[in-house]
């Protein structure tokens, strides 16, 4: 549905095991994983691969996540481009002097480098939300505050980092301050006129409960799982309170799927 000019799309993470040491390219594509657990089809599939490259799609996801010179032989020729030639090879990765130097060394037809929030962008959307002096306070800490100003470069923590201020006002400095105070804004939401202070004075219940999702998100996140199915919700009860908490949204199916499908409500979120 997103890539229409494409008949296959292949995501697979270069930190998976089964990609980073991927044999053949029924490996790399992940077919077993994919539900084909027949020979046949597997075999199927890779002929059409390799006959009709130019309507095929491989994105290796987190190169920076790998270790290069350990990848098996077949993945090494992929991303020198002596294999596979013909098919569409997207490369993802956060910054890093490794993949610097990848990047420096191969070819590419394209390059899109996603840049965050600029001081500029981060200004306009803050004295979008906020009043003149809540704006004018944020924005005087941010100035004065590197780390901070670092953080809000990405987009979703200037908007969450805006929303703490306006409604607890006060100013979170790192990244764990960011999600604790969004875990207790979660709380308190629940319960209205309640006040928590930190982590430490919510309740052992609701503490409990968050630490139960911490696990599902990060068991579900190892495994590369973004999107839940409705059985996945129907059958454990600690994504249900996602769900109540507001944590886990639904998103809408694919044309082929008609099942409801949920995934946290930002990828950061999960993490």
């Amino acid at each position: 549905q997103l890539c229409p000019q494409f008949q296959l799309v292949f995501v697979r993470p270069l930190c998976s095991a089964d990609v980073h040491y991927a044999r053949g390219l029924s490996e790399v594509l992940g077919l077993e994983s994919l539900g084909m657990d027949s020979e046949v089809d597997r075999v199927a599939v890779c002929e059409y691969v390799r006959k009709y490259p130019e309507s095929v799609c491989l994105v290796f996801d987190g190169l920076n996540e790998t270790f290069l010179d350990k990848c098996s032989e077949f993945v090494q020729r992929i991303l020198r481009g002596d294999a596979l030639k013909g098919i569409r090879l997207i490369i993802t990765s956060r910054p890093c002097a490794d993949v610097f130097r990848f990047v420096t060394m191969r070819h590419f037809k394209h390059r899109v480098e996603l840049v965050g929030f600029s001081p500029r962008d981060v200004e306009r959307y803050v004295c979008s939300v906020l009043n003149p002096e809540e704006a004018s306070a944020l924005l005087q800490e941010m100035n004065e505050d590197e780390n901070l100003s670092r953080i809000m470069a990405t987009p979703f923590m200037t908007a969450s980092i805006t929303t703490l201020f306006h409604h607890c006002k006060q100013i979170p400095h790192c990244v764990s301050d960011v999600f604790e105070m969004l875990i207790i804004r979660v709380a308190e939401r629940q319960k209205p006129g309640v006040r928590y202070g930190d982590w430490n004075e919510l309740p052992q219940h609701t503490k409990t409960l968050f630490l139960e999702i911490g696990r599902f998100a990060n068991d579900r996140l190892r495994n590369n799982v973004l999107a839940f199915t409705e059985a996945d919700i129907q059958t454990q009860t600690v994504s249900q309170a996602a769900v109540m908490l507001g944590l886990l949204v639904s998103c809408d199916p694919l044309p082929a799927d008609r099942e409801k499908r949920w995934r946290f409500s930002h990828l950061m979120m999960q993490e």
